[in-house]
């Protein structure tokens, strides 16, 4: 059900825009519309009416989701992705009570309503690949089906894709408009806009006169400005900006090849096992299910939870199938370019950035995959890394900023 409680998938043949949120068919028609960049906090205030609103917002200088007073209208790449929405960083299944020999059982209440807007376009994608784990497979993740039908996801194209990221690398760009319901289109004074479910249109509904009707030909003129990272990247290049398709696929094939590569040594020597790679990527979904009581009174909640740390994989019985970091760093990349892949047919990246600016020692999807590309047997990471540090080096801070460009 859609924010209204109507179907959220409508009929094609009645010129409207059919699909469950941030999942369009084919067949459906895509509505253009425009709206004035100055009308934009007036179109919050609607949002505001009917639903929780939540945008970028800077608080002590970093940029979050909150609001939504004081949006940040630059639309910032937020440092914990969107996820969050979705998949809450800590969530309450049910509240329980002791009854004799038995338990009253009391489920969470159903999530609000609520326009997410200013979205990335890698993090609504992202969202999407967290759909495909939680709900194609035999089992269903209830609560975040109904998380992902209460949000109206409302993604702004990126103006200027900043120098950490990669999206191009993983058949994404800053238009793409996979996962939305709203895709914006920054041109000029104007947001060119398409409604791409029924919980889109249902954002311009509540926008009303606010949003003009555009003609196709507008929306994919603005549109075609955002259909590659060429020519919007600001700053110098890094290890992420400067990665290739061709080299990640280079990379997960030799990883599928050779289960014991001695690159894994070298690069687990690096790792510190501070999990910050696993919880500020947006397609990260390991999580911890918690119970905890007091007296008769108990509640079970999920929280999320890192690959990256000794306890994660730990048994009860003691046995720990992945007992150093050799074994934990080996996992969380061979996931991502390798076992989810035969799974789902793509990679388990959007290549926001987010790793590449924030370890401390510059272990990221990027690094792993230009050394591995790179690496011999007898030299693991191929000599000089991306960002100038020889892989065989200790990393003394910073994400991996060049100085020289890519392959300088």
């Amino acid at each position: 059900m859609a924010l209204d409680g109507s179907p959220a998938r409508e009929s094609a043949t009645e010129g409207a825009v059919c699909g469950g949120p941030g999942r369009p068919e084919k067949g459906c028609v895509k509505k253009g519309y425009v709206i004035r960049k100055a009308d934009l906090p007036a179109l919050l205030e609607r949002f505001a009416g009917a639903c929780d609103v939540y945008a970028p917002v800077y608080e002590d200088g970093v940029p979050v989701f909150g609001g939504p007073e004081g949006v940040a209208w630059d639309f910032p790449k937020t440092v914990v992705p969107p996820k969050e929405f979705f998949l809450p960083h800590t969530e309450r299944f049910l509240k329980f009570r002791r009854q004799g020999r038995g338990y009253e059982v009391q489920p969470a209440g159903a999530p609000a309503p609520t326009v997410l807007f200013g979205a990335k376009p890698c993090d609504m994608a992202a969202v999407d690949m967290l759909r495909r784990v939680m709900l194609e497979g035999r089992f269903k993740d209830e609560g975040f089906e109904e998380r992902r039908n209460s949000v109206i996801a409302v993604a702004v194209a990126c103006e200027t894709p900043d120098r950490y990221c990669f999206c191009d690398a993983f058949g994404l760009s800053p238009g793409s408009t996979r996962g939305a319901d709203l895709m914006l289109y920054p041109a000029g004074d104007l947001m060119y806009a398409v409604a791409l479910t029924g919980n889109g249109e249902r954002a311009v509904g509540l926008g009303g006169t606010l949003f003009a009707q555009a003609s196709p030909e507008e929306v994919a003129g603005a549109a075609s400005r955002y259909g590659s990272r060429d020519g919007h990247s600001a700053g110098a290049r890094t290890a992420g900006s400067c990665l290739t398709g061709e080299t990640v696929r280079e990379a997960a094939g030799r990883m599928a090849t050779d289960f014991h590569l001695p690159y894994w040594e070298e690069a687990s020597e690096r790792c510190l096992s501070c999990g910050i790679c696993t919880y500020l990527c947006p397609t990260c979904h390991c999580f911890a299910v918690v119970d905890r009581l007091r007296g008769d009174v108990g509640t079970r909640s999920r929280c999320w939870d890192s690959c990256m740390y000794s306890g994660y994989s730990l048994m009860a019985g003691g046995h720990n199938p992945r007992p150093t970091r050799l074994e934990r760093v080996r996992q969380r990349f061979m996931h991502k370019l390798v076992y989810h892949p035969e799974r789902y047919g793509e990679m388990l990246c959007v290549g926001c950035g987010r790793c590449v600016e924030k370890c401390p020692v510059g272990l990221h999807v990027a690094s792993v995959a230009s050394e591995l590309a790179a690496a011999t047997d007898e030299a693991p990471g191929g000599g000089a890394r991306m960002d100038g540090v020889p892989a065989s080096g200790a990393r003394t801070g910073g994400a991996g900023v060049g100085g020289a460009g890519c392959g300088g």
